[in-house]
């Protein structure tokens, strides 16, 4: 048998997780037997596309790397084809998307409340670590839970303005679009007055002084 016309589909370098088609042309004048693709080193057996074109798909192998296979085919009459070699590479150059940003209990909130921000990172691969830059220092997110990350300040809330970034970077060096927001700490809380102490007691002799005591 003779290979010839290799196509992948979409090309010899694809996104991860995409997945890919490589057909062949296989010509014989007799009937063939098998046509294989051994991928990364395991054989699979390759479909009869259409005419004389043979078709294998992958989309759940390709892990960012290089994938190297080889097309065997064979006749009913035991000849063999020519092997032929060839290699796609799988990348990753999607970033990390941030959405569903979340703060709780919102976006004001009482002095010295504390305040949790929640984002949602997803990503093909994984991801290598989503920061918080608070008030300009970076904060390691914790995972929540799914793909939703979070952080939580409950010392740092001055009253007044504190702003934040979210970043976050996945193995394969793609960084999110930082998602920039703020928060707003204020005080709309009245003091209370309590435990009023006239000393020596409320009824005093004239001229002898008294003293006031409150706790504020």
């Amino acid at each position: 048998p003779i290979l010839s016309n290799l196509n992948e589909i979409p090309g010899t370098t694809i996104e991860y997780d995409n997945g890919i088609e490589i057909r062949i042309d296989v010509g014989d004048f007799s009937a063939l037997s098998e046509v294989l693709i051994e991928w990364d080193g395991v054989n699979y057996t390759m479909s009869l596309f259409g005419g004389n074109t043979y078709s294998y798909v992958n989309s759940s192998d390709l892990s960012v790397g290089v994938h190297s296979y080889t097309i065997h085919a064979e006749d009913i009459h035991g000849n063999f084809a020519t092997p032929l070699s060839d290699s796609i590479t799988s990348e990753d150059t999607t970033s990390p998307i941030l959405s569903n940003l979340n703060e709780i209990p919102g976006s004001t909130i009482e002095y010295n409340g504390g305040i949790e921000i929640r984002i949602d990172v997803a990503d093909f691969s994984t991801l290598s670590e989503v920061l918080i830059e608070w008030d300009g220092v970076n904060y390691t997110m914790s995972l929540f839970g799914g793909n939703t990350y979070s952080y939580t300040n409950s010392s740092d809330l001055s009253v007044g303005v504190h702003s934040y970034i979210i970043h976050a970077e996945d193995v394969h060096g793609n960084f999110a679009t930082p998602l920039p927001d703020s928060i707003t700490s204020e005080d709309t809380t009245s003091p209370i007055l309590s435990n009023l102490n006239e000393i020596p007691t409320s009824t005093i002799e004239y001229n002898g002084g008294i003293e006031i005591r409150i706790d504020v």
